[in-house]
C-alpha cells in the first residue's frame, strides 16, 4: 500500500513520486530482532565452548606433564631398582641365603615395578594422544 501523485514535468512529461509503507513492518522487525538474539546466543555459546576447550587443553597438558614425570622416575630409578632387586634375589637364592618363597616375593616386587612402568607408559601415551587431538596436531 502506498501513496502516489503525478508531478508535472518539463515538456509535457508526467512523472510520479510516492511513499510506500510496508504492511508487515512489525513482522519483519520481529524477525530481525529474533535473528539478532539468535546471533548473540550463538556468540555466547561459541565463547563458552572456546573456554571449555581451553580448559580441556590445559588439563590434557597437565596430564602429559604428570605422566612424563612418572616415566622419568621409572626410567631413571624405578627400572634400575627392579633390576637390582632381581639380581640380588638371584644371588641370595643361589647362595642359599633366602629360600624359594622369599625369592618369589622379591621377584614379584620387581615385576610389579616393571608393570607400573608399563602402565605409566600407556597412560602417558594416551594423554599425549588426547592432547594432540584437542590441539588438532
Amino acid at each position: 500500500m502506498g501513496w502516489s501523485r503525478p508531478i508535472p514535468a518539463v515538456a509535457g512529461l508526467v512523472t510520479s513520486a510516492g511513499v510506500a509503507i510496508p504492511l508487515f513492518f512489525k513482522a519483519q522487525s520481529a524477525r530481525i530482532s529474533a535473528a539478532k538474539l539468535d546471533w548473540e546466543r550463538n556468540q555466547r555459546q561459541a565463547e563458552y565452548i572456546q573456554r571449555q576447550l581451553g580448559t580441556e587443553q590445559l588439563n590434557a597438558f597437565q596430564q602429559v606433564q604428570k605422566y612424563s614425570q612418572s616415566l622419568a622416575y621409572y626410567q631413571n630409578q624405578g627400572l634400575a631398582n627392579a633390576d637390582v632387586i632381581i639380581a640380588t634375589a638371584d644371588q641370595q637364592f643361589q647362595g642359599g641365603e633366602i629360600d624359594y618363597l622369599q625369592w618369589v616375593i622379591l621377584v614379584n616386587q620387581a615385576i610389579s615395578i616393571r608393570n607400573e612402568y608399563v602402565n605409566s607408559l600407556s597412560n602417558y601415551n594416551q594423554a599425549v594422544i588426547h592432547y594432540l587431538k584437542l590441539n588438532n596436531l
